[in-house]
């Protein structure tokens, strides 16, 4: 543990990368016990549904808030943790303690798994892993697997042997008593592991071949692994369509047939083995092969593949089981990483690093078992072969800190991937992002335009190019960049909502709702064209037909607090202020306390006659958010209902010093200040 904590000291003040702003809870409502329970309930509400995952990180959100070194300090512990366990689990499977050792060093060190560790948002992998080996741990247990077979019963009647002559007893195993306990527990951190990470449900299939290996799979065997599989196979169905339909693995980027598949498999996993043997060129983002089916040559990898596995069987009989359950469980444990199931990162490369983090320890277990076994036939002096494995380990070390650097913040990693592999549009795209970000918008367009000579058609990039130049006022160029996105994307409904804003601010209502209809005809959940169109209705001087918009927005997300508090506007500025409170009411139901529906709320209060229930809430409103100037003008216009000339005077002039705008707070302070 203190090993890998060295190695990974550079996370601890890196910062965050990519998509880790999607998965951290960033908003008010997402950090609230109402944001937990959206976690667990609303599948939408996270890019995957790996609730466990996101469980954790606003437990450190309430800890430490955003500030990213802690984050990164547990997932290296969690890291440094899984490389004990599974050192564990090596043990427990009877491998000798040279090849656990040198198995759980070797994956706890070793610079492939960089990316699974210095990345927040791939904390589903390192805590599902957690998870997963605790539960196979817990399940050898309960299986008897590593314990002194029981003495065989005798099958014949002879003679009794004098009690000098017996064999001395063994001693009964802790667990032989407590098998039922593990197992138990064995199905709940089973349970944790998949709610982490959908790809820990290859567990009970492991555990199978694990089994096998040890000459325990028998009936009864399979029937406790039942539950197990059975789960499994209903989490995978949800994160196949998660993948789908939420993150958006569909389309034309995946179309490939049944054989192209295949040639994808069996070229990555080759891939993957050579880079634990050899993990040189290391790379975020990796060059995306073309697949041909047509070509001889690209058959030889799968045909080696398969050809590897069925000379481990035949040879089993010489070389024991061992070798042949390593290559099972990791190729088994790769299965949904190697192109049979639709996975988003494939749009832009078949492999990635993070993907073999759980499936390397079987195959670093192989090789740490062959180099001991070449040490010893060599009769390799055991201080020389110590030497030897902590040199290697040693260099791992080096290459992971190393490693860890690329990732200390986003312009890093993007130009070191650029550096390793030049047609990685993805990279180029995203460093421009950044780079506009700043400011440096001649530099961001070269960027734009290299990942479109690298790839022409990708949406990313025409929305991000259309998105600067609109910022410099370019509308014509903007637009046609809008539109190719909307060309290549036909489902994608960011294109039209886009040129729907354009047209709202040209002030063509008419123009602009129809581009919003056109975003939902491409996807109806795409909330905000629905609450863009509502609002474009209601400037048409439609309020009826905004006001249905935004009750189809939250009967597909009744936790919007955005579409709710629209309606609520509307509905008070239309005189329905009674109908505005009960939505508003059902939304802090729902989602909880909060300053900005407190606020709302309490307006709405204040149009229906109820100055004394506003009072009520825009005090909690101010008393979540005391810089929130709307809520202490509410505040004063309700004490003043009231006759608290006094209160109303103080929160006037609260409300003037924090937004010197506000003339209805000056004039409300004035106006008390005479009465």
């Amino acid at each position: 543990m203190a090993a890998v904590v060295l190695a990974y000291l550079p996370a601890l003040w890196a910062g965050y990368v990519w998509d880790d702003d999607a998965h951290l809870p960033l908003s008010d409502l997402q950090r609230s016990l109402a944001g937990l329970w959206l976690v667990w309930t609303w599948p939408g509400a996270t890019p995957q549904y790996y609730p466990l995952t996101h469980t954790s990180f606003w437990l450190e959100a309430q800890l430490w808030g955003l500030r990213p070194a802690g984050y990164h300090a547990v997932n290296v512990l969690l890291h440094a943790a899984n490389g004990v366990l599974l050192w564990r689990v090596a043990r427990r499977l009877g491998l000798p303690a040279a090849v656990a050792l040198l198995t759980a060093a070797a994956f706890a060190l070793h610079p492939v798994n960089v990316e699974s560790v210095a990345w927040v948002s791939e904390r589903k992998n390192v805590l599902s892993t957690l998870f997963y080996l605790a539960a196979g741990l817990c399940y050898l247990r309960s299986a008897g697997v590593g314990e002194p077979p029981a003495a065989p019963p005798p099958t014949s009647r002879t003679a009794p042997v004098p009690p000098q002559q017996l064999p001395p007893l063994q001693p009964a195993s802790p667990d032989a008593g407590r098998r039922g306990h593990w197992y138990a527990a064995a199905l709940g951190l089973f349970a944790c592991a998949v709610l982490s990470k959908t790809v820990t449900s290859s567990l009970p299939a492991a555990l199978c071949v694990l089994l096998w290996w040890h000459r325990r799979l028998d009936r009864r065997q399979v029937l406790r692994l039942l539950p197990m599989f059975a789960f499994a196979a209903g989490m995978a169905w949800v994160t196949a369509g998660m993948e789908k339909w939420n993150v958006g693995a569909v389309g034309r980027h995946w179309d490939w047939s049944f054989a192209e598949r295949c040639l994808i498999a069996g070229r990555a996993v080759w891939f993957y083995a050579g880079k634990l043997a050899w993990p040189a060129g290391l790379a975020f983002v990796y060059p995306r092969w073309e697949i041909d089916a047509g070509v001889w040559w690209q058959y030889l990898f799968p045909a080696a593949a398969v050809g590897l596995v069925c000379g481990l069987w035949l040879a089993r009989g010489r070389v024991g089981r061992g070798p042949l359950a390593a290559v099972m469980l990791a190729g088994g444990t790769l299965f949904p990483a190697l192109g049979f199931v639709n996975l988003y990162p494939m749009r832009f490369s078949f492999v990635a690093d993070h993907f073999v983090y759980l499936a390397s320890p079987p195959l670093l277990a192989l090789g740490a078992a062959a180099a001991v076994a070449v040490a010893r036939r060599a009769a390799t002096p055991p201080p020389l072969a110590a030497a030897t494995g902590g040199i290697v380990l040693c260099v791992l070390a080096a290459l992971t800190c190393w490693q860890t650097t690329r990732f200390h913040d986003e312009e890093s990693l993007w130009r070191h991937t650029l550096a390793a592999n030049p047609r990685a549009w993805l990279a180029e795209v995203n460093l421009g992002i950044l780079l506009a970000g700043r400011g440096e918008d001649a530099a961001a367009a070269e960027h734009y335009a290299r990942s479109l000579a690298i790839e022409p058609d990708q949406e990313h990039t025409h929305l991000a190019w259309a998105a600067l130049l609109d910022r410099q006022g370019n509308v014509a160029a903007a637009t046609a960049h809008y539109e190719a996105a909307g060309r290549i994307a036909p489902t994608d409904p960011r294109a039209p909502y886009w040129l729907g804003n354009l047209a709202a601010r040209r002030g063509d209502a008419t123009a602009a709702a129809a581009r919003y209809r056109d975003a939902l005809a491409r996807d109806e959940r795409h909330e905000p064209s629905r609450l863009a169109l509502a609002a474009s209705l209601a400037a048409e001087n439609r309020p009826s037909d905004a006001l249905v918009e935004y009750a189809r927005a939250l009967e597909l997300n009744p936790y919007s607090l955005e579409a709710r508090q629209r309606a609520a506007a509307l509905l008070t500025r239309g005189g329905d202020p009674a109908a505005a409170v009960d939505l508003l009411v059902e939304g802090r139901r729902l989602v909880g306390p909060n300053a900005k529906l407190d606020n709302n709320l309490g307006v709405a209060l204040l149009r229906a006659g109820r100055p004394a229930e506003a009072a009520d809430r825009l005090r909690e409103a101010v008393g979540r958010d005391p810089n929130l100037a709307e809520a202490w003008l509410s505040l004063g216009s309700a004490l003043e209902m009231l006759g608290d000339r006094d209160g109303a005077g103080r929160a006037y002039e609260r409300a003037a010093s924090l937004n010197p705008s506000f003339d209805a707070a000056r004039a409300g302070a004035d106006r008390v200040r005479r009465q």
